[in-house]
């Protein structure tokens, strides 16, 4: 089993192209030159063959970090991986993104891994699994998870003050109100579009809400990681 762990974990005072020498001779492997350099330059990392692994930067090491692991696809079948795309650059993450797909797919191995990133699941996850209060509370293939993702990240979002006091149970029953809830220091209104906007509008401003202190956005996939999670475990969660 192969496993990257968030921090990047690499001997102290040795080059990378040593640390991945090292690293698979725990599986009983012996590569060769070009092997290594072949997983170096996978992830963009051929010049930084002879750097000491302290002086990288926090990206740098987290592409060595995965190249590191996928140098053991020959022996392992299943690997886990602990945020793999945290702390590098749209480059350094489509370089990773570039590589997990081709393991997965060209050797069929088994890759979990976690992410709080909805769009990198989109894109690279088969099966997606939401883990609330440690436990397994929902599961989607990565098709079904796309089509939740669409419907959750769409609409109109009102964010209202909390020290301006509503009817929550009379907003909810307004046309195209999704949900309503609270977050942080306001009180979050989720439209199912611009059409239901004036009549929300008018109805807050019944509650005396002044209109100028309230603030209108899309919804985007932070919305959506919050709808996804709230329908999986219920409203109880904040």
């Amino acid at each position: 089993m192969g496993v990257s762990f968030q921090s990047p974990s690499f001997f102290p005072g040795l080059s990378l192209k040593d640390n991945l020498v090292y690293h698979v001779r725990f599986f009983d492997l012996k590569p060769s030159a070009s092997e290594i350099n072949e997983a170096l330059g996978d992830m963009g990392l051929l010049g930084f063959s002879d750097k000491k692994f302290e002086s990288l930067s926090e990206g740098t090491k987290k592409k060595a970090e995965i190249a590191k692991v996928l140098q053991t696809k020959e022996v392992c079948d299943l690997f886990l991986l602990d945020e793999p795309f945290s702390g590098v650059d749209p480059a350094g993450r489509d370089t990773i993104m570039r590589s997990l797909k081709a393991v997965s797919k060209e050797s069929g191995k088994l890759i979990v891994y976690v992410s709080h990133t909805l769009a990198e699941i989109e894109e690279l996850a088969t099966r997606v699994c939401l883990l609330a209060d440690g436990r397994f509370a929902c599961e989607w293939s990565g098709q079904e998870f796309s089509q939740v993702l669409r419907k959750t990240s769409s609409g109109v979002l009102i964010r209202v003050p909390r020290a301006y006091e509503i009817d929550d149970k009379r907003v909810r029953a307004l046309n195209g109100v999704l949900g309503i809830r609270t977050e942080n220091e306001s009180t979050i209104i989720r439209l199912e579009s611009q059409r239901s906007l004036p009549e929300v509008l008018e109805a807050l401003k019944e509650f005396s809400v002044d209109l100028e202190a309230i603030e209108i956005e899309r919804a985007g996939l932070k919305e959506a990681l919050v709808s996804i999670y709230r329908e999986a475990v219920g409203n109880e969660h904040p």
